[in-house]
């Protein structure tokens, strides 16, 4: 699911030419993507205990496609995750990701994801046929699900590749009503979406506030089954 690694925690890019390969059954975004940087401060509570990481995610126009970076910060460590995302369809194309010790390098194409993982210094290769293209995931996918066409009861389901457990989820998606929320970045009024498994197989769920005018994500909240049910927060500072 298209939300920070926690997990990664816990376990302690270049772009090429693209061709854009349809998927009649991907939804299709109304909006692009835009270049320029955002700033998160996370929170994560588990019991009595909590964490604070801040995320900064740049989007850059290189050679006709979006390159997405996230870099994720806590307590000295610094995780990054980039991806290259089809400026036309907003596919997902390619993904480098170091977190802990996770690191991935997966190219897209069509519906089959392939590269390697890294789990704990050992090399896992990967070939996998997802059934479809990859919408939604990875660095940027929240931005490229804000630019959805989100309305009242709007529905979908996306199809996301987990680094960590190397298997494909799908992931229902669906607008639950609207919402007028206050982060340091400002009073946004939101449409709230709501992820969860569309077929049962995983226990997260994450709910994005995205700004109705400018199709920012403004606040993220999920649940960290790997941490005991823990509760993660971001908001948007900047």
């Amino acid at each position: 699911m298209t939300v920070a690694t926690f997990t990664a925690i816990t376990v302690s890019a270049q772009t090429s030419d693209l061709t854009p390969i349809a998927d009649a059954n991907a939804p299709r975004p109304v909006a692009n993507l835009k270049p320029g940087m955002s700033k998160y401060k996370w929170r994560l509570d588990a019991g009595a205990q909590s964490l604070t990481m801040d995320m900064v995610r740049t989007i850059k126009d290189q050679k006709g496609a979006w390159l997405v970076t996230e870099t994720n910060t806590v307590r000295g460590l610094t995780m990054t995750d980039q991806g290259t995302i089809d400026k036309k369809t907003l596919v997902l194309r390619k993904r480098i990701m170091h977190q802990g010790d996770i690191s991935a390098d997966l190219q897209y194409a069509g519906s089959r994801v392939t590269g390697t993982v890294i789990v704990k210094g050992e090399t896992r290769p990967i070939d996998i046929d997802m059934g479809g293209v990859s919408l939604g995931d990875g660095p940027g996918g929240q931005d490229v699900i804000a630019a959805l066409p989100l309305a009242k009861a709007y529905s979908t389901t996306l199809r996301s590749f987990d680094v960590t457990s190397q298997r494909v989820e799908m992931v229902a998606l669906r607008v639950i009503g609207t919402d007028t929320v206050t982060v340091p970045a400002g009073t946004f009024g939101t449409w709230k979406v709501l992820m969860t498994s569309a077929d049962g197989s995983y226990a997260q769920t994450a709910a994005l506030w995205i700004d109705k005018t400018s199709r920012r994500v403004v606040k993220i909240a999920t649940t960290v089954p790997e941490l005991n049910g823990a509760i993660g927060t971001a908001e948007l500072v900047k």
